[in-house]
């Protein structure tokens, strides 16, 4: 697992978690050319006056319920090959991501079972019905 998938996983997230905020219909496709025609307008004038003061610092946004708490690599890292580790979410949910050649999996998991990796590592791991992981 190197941080490109791991930046991957966590877009997919991302966007999955922030779909219904976005409006999709009114927006031209990604790869729609717009033509832009006509001539270029004037150069325009200077700014007159001074820069303002710096303004206070704003405040963080609210994390959002889908937002990544932890990283968790069962049986910790593996240098035989591909190695799948879980996502852990403000939320509480779990997620697991396993990635083996051109294929990607990405699994909520459930609190208060018994799971074992699908890596080759084969590591036996528990989601208590308290949502704690233990292994």
């Amino acid at each position: 697992m190197n941080i490109r998938n791991i930046a991957y996983v966590v877009c997919l997230i991302s966007l999955w978690s922030c779909a219904d905020d976005l409006d999709f219909k009114n927006q031209p496709p990604i790869n729609e050319v717009v033509p832009v025609t006509g001539e270029r307008g004037p150069q325009g004038e200077p700014g007159v006056g001074e820069r303002g003061p710096k303004g206070d610092p704003g405040t963080s946004p609210a994390l959002g319920p889908w937002t990544i708490t932890e990283v968790i690599d069962p049986c910790g890292d593996f240098s035989g090959g591909q190695d799948e580790v879980l996502f852990k979410f403000l939320n509480g949910e779990y997620l697991s991501y396993f990635r083996s050649g051109g294929n990607e999996f990405l699994v909520l998991l459930d609190w208060g079972k018994s799971y074992v990796t699908t890596d080759a590592q084969s590591c036996p791991f528990k989601i208590s019905s308290a949502g704690e992981y233990q292994e």
